[in-house]
């Protein structure tokens, strides 16, 4: 079928009328069903491999090069870079309420468990001063981000719509949504601690006197169970 084959496209060189064309074609598509060459080489023989000699042998991995684009990114403007140092000392900040978060539940569990009056004690003042620091922080934090969104209230009022403008709004409110985030966590904690507390001190005065009311209990886990 390869003899024909060539055959065909050495008559096609000599005729230029379109029945000759017709009849090469025909001769193709046989030769091409009756080929037990691989697809690469059929068609017209040398003129498929051509392609493949001239770009010699598949690249192995070692011959291919990375090509390392640099792109050349814009340095921020001088509000944006204040900015950028904000949001990360924020993020320290929210960190380290979290560092307390978990040292003020350890202490929760400790006073809820604790038998001696004295170690109570000093588990309680312990547990107020990481609260106050929690405190502390949160309304720290929370003057920074209203700070945050108030200078660039001012600064972008003509440009809303600018790329930094909207890069600051989205990472405020990223930072603020965070921030929320925390301080749920803090209060659910609180919440969590107060009714264990509750049921604790209920406990007690139940066994000191069984008729207690309701408001003898209250009063007992304001002043923490003494």
């Amino acid at each position: 079928p390869r003899q024909r084959l060539v055959e065909s496209w050495g008559m096609a060189g000599k005729h230029d009328d379109g029945v000759e064309l017709l009849r090469m074609d025909e001769v193709q598509r046989q030769a091409d069903k009756d080929s037990d060459l691989p697809p690469a080489l059929n068609l017209s023989g040398a003129i498929d491999i051509l392609p493949q000699l001239k770009s010699g042998p598949p690249r192995s991995d070692a011959d291919v090069v990375d090509v390392v684009v640099e792109v050349e990114r814009e340095a921020p403007s001088e509000f944006m870079a204040a900015f950028f140092a904000q949001v990360k000392g924020v993020k320290t900040e929210m960190g380290e309420i979290r560092d307390t978060m978990k040292e003020v539940k350890d202490l929760q569990a400790k006073i809820i468990t604790e038998v001696s009056k004295q170690k109570s004690k000093e588990y309680t003042e312990t547990l107020d001063e990481r609260l106050r620091s929690i405190s502390l922080k949160a309304k720290k934090i929370k003057g920074k981000l209203q700070g945050m969104q108030q200078a660039a209230e001012e600064k972008f009022a003509a440009d809303k719509d600018s790329a930094e403008a909207r890069t600051h709004a989205n990472m405020h409110g990223a930072l603020t949504r965070k921030f929320v985030e925390v301080m749920g966590d803090f209060q659910e904690i609180q919440s969590t601690y107060k009714k264990h507390l509750r049921d604790r001190v209920a406990r007690q005065v139940k066994v000191a006197n069984p008729a207690a009311t309701e408001e003898e209990i209250e009063k007992a886990v304001e002043g923490g169970g003494g």
